[in-house]
């Protein structure tokens, strides 16, 4: 058998071939050559596969590729596997347009592509709790994992990025990212996208155990941070009643005709409603619960009083500000805040300035002065820079998520959706006697809610003795707020929306 003629050709005399008003070739043996015309120079492969009508064997031509983009010793691997596969019997073209016709499908395929797909035409029907779904996947998975064919990533791929939800201080909802990524890879397997769902393959104990924080008491650590730095975050400390508590917050506002001053929400504004947890009897037992019982204490004495309770709607940015920054003196207030959807540093989180609630220190004061209210931030004209590149903590935060802040923080979240969910509870240590006009200076500041009382009737009639310890005071001296509320039906065109 004659020995087959190869690799004919060299890097120069490639390189130096031109076309001359013709075009021609530059073979390299078996069967590739160099097809060099007017528009370029043109790697083809010739073999010989079937046999025609004629009874001949046929000839066949594959392109592969153009030079330089594929050198000399490129296109000669190209002829090697081709002939692999001729020896095989497998058309070398027939093959790369099946492998093609794969990779395309892969890319439609994507993780992020077949997630929403799973998202739009089964989860959002079926669980009301499919949009926090979505912003799970939206701020964990798809940064990572998205652009991915899904039928490519394994159980180590998949558990790596439930690894930084996990180093992020955030386990229960790592757990909570699994399950939501299980459900694609079932719809993935069902409609023949993978051949097996990865998740399957986690043990019981790959991710850390869904421990949680009883809250009990708050630590003297907790406390002294606290202090210093005016905030707390307790990841997962109400993730197992977040159900119940996202169903009462929606009846409430159903009850409330659906958003702001008994008005359909407008999503182009928030909404916002106080009091809010008085008006059902669910959230008026968040009152008493023994994490919230055990943080008021902590922070503000065993005495402490509840202040109020605003539900809301939020739209878009809400700019940098203090709820109180000079009020009542001497007297610490705070904020417990739920949150009742997925929140991420651009979709609408907390952030928090630490420090600047410490009114009074030069540190403090100087952040006031740029950033005092909402509606008079100079941080273009005093730092130059917009207010999303203020230094500050971001405290993304998943449903069942508690962040706990003093009044006086600067705070602001920016970007989302128009729709977040989230309420408050606020509370504030227990006036001295000589100090009342300055707690009836403090209920005067509900007036521009429109609520005459400074609890709702449900709230009291539903209280026992341990409630009622910390509605008293307010109770008491709140004899002016119903004239200071038809004062401001007067005056303001709706109720506050903050």
């Amino acid at each position: 058998m004659p020995k087959i003629s190869r690799d004919k050709l060299s890097d120069p005399t490639v390189r130096a071939a031109k076309y001359e008003g013709r075009a021609h070739k530059l073979h390299d043996g078996d069967g590739l050559f160099l097809q060099v015309k007017q528009g370029g120079k043109y790697w083809h492969f010739r073999f010989w596969l079937g046999v025609s009508a004629k009874g001949k064997a046929k000839e066949r031509l594959m392109s592969l590729g153009v030079y330089p983009k594929v050198s000399l010793s490129a296109a000669r691997r190209e002829r090697d596997k081709a002939r692999v596969l001729l020896a095989q019997k497998i058309d070398p073209i027939a093959h790369r347009q099946e492998q093609n016709t794969r990779k395309k499908v892969a890319e439609a395929n994507t993780f992020e592509a077949v997630a929403r797909e799973w998202w739009q035409d089964v989860h959002r029907h079926q669980a009301a709790y499919a949009v926090r779904d979505l912003r799970r996947l939206e701020m964990y998975v798809f940064p990572h994992l998205g652009a991915d064919p899904i039928a490519g990533i394994d159980s180590l791929r998949l558990l790596n990025v439930l690894r930084l939800v996990e180093r992020a201080g955030k386990v229960p909802t790592a757990h909570k990212v699994k399950d939501v990524c299980s459900l694609v890879f079932d719809f993935a397997l069902i409609t023949s996208r993978v051949a097996s769902n990865p998740t399957k393959g986690f043990g019981r104990r790959i991710l850390q155990p869904k421990a949680k924080r009883s809250g009990l008491p708050l630590t003297e650590q907790d406390a002294r941070f606290f202090d210093v730095f005016g905030y707390l975050a307790f990841p997962g400390l109400f993730a197992r009643e977040a159900d119940d508590i996202t169903r009462a917050f929606e009846a409430v506002w159903v009850e409330h005709g659906g958003g702001h001053n008994q008005r359909q929400h407008d999503h182009a504004q928030n909404s916002a409603l106080l009091p809010f947890i008085d008006r059902h009897p669910y959230l008026c037992s968040l009152l008493d619960d023994e994490r919230v019982q055990s943080i008021g204490a902590g922070l503000l004495g065993e005495d402490f009083n509840y202040m109020s309770s605003d539900g809301n709607y939020f739209v878009g940015d809400t700019a940098w500000h203090s709820d109180g920054y000079q009020r009542a003196p001497g007297y610490r207030s705070i904020k417990l805040a739920f949150y009742l959807d997925a929140v991420g540093r651009d979709s609408g989180c907390l952030r928090v300035v630490p420090g600047s609630q410490q009114v009074g220190d030069t540190y403090a004061e100087g952040v006031h002065e740029t950033i005092a209210t909402s509606g008079a931030n100079r941080t273009e004209q005093d730092w130059g820079i917009p207010g999303t590149d203020v230094p500050a903590l971001v405290l993304e935060a998943e449903p069942g998520d508690l962040v706990v802040f003093n009044h006086r923080i600067k705070h602001a979240s920016f970007g989302g959706g128009t729709s977040r969910r989230m309420f408050t509870i606020n509370l504030q240590q227990r006036f001295l006697e000589e100090d009342e006009e300055l707690l009836r200076e403090c209920i005067a500041g509900l007036a521009g809610f429109w609520y005459e009382r400074v609890y709702s009737p449900l709230m009291v009639e539903s209280a026992g003795p341990g409630r009622m310890r910390h509605l008293e005071q307010r109770l008491a001296h709140a004899d002016h707020l119903p004239g200071l509320v038809a004062k401001a039906r007067q005056e303001m065109s709706e109720p506050s929306r903050f």
